[in-house]
């Protein structure tokens, strides 16, 4: 089956204080044709952040997107 959509080396940071707290550290995910997937993990640990890169509502990531027919580089 193809990917309907492919993640690769997804990193995300938000700022705390004088640091940063990292969220989503090298995520990497191939979601194909006919695939269920469920997103799930304690409070805190980066699912709505991975749910709003993977809707394109965030972009402050690093990381690639790969959508069949487009391409998209997470900003760095």
């Amino acid at each position: 089956m193809s990917a309907l959509l492919e993640l690769r080396n997804i990193y995300r940071r938000y700022p705390s204080g004088d640091s940063s707290v990292t969220v989503l550290d090298d995520v990497s995910l191939t979601i194909r044709a006919g695939e269920m997937v469920a997103i799930i993990g304690q409070s805190g640990s980066g699912k709505s952040t991975l749910m709003n890169i993977l809707a394109a509502w965030t972009r402050r990531a690093t990381g690639t997107i790969l959508l069949p027919g487009k391409h998209s580089r997470a900003e760095r």
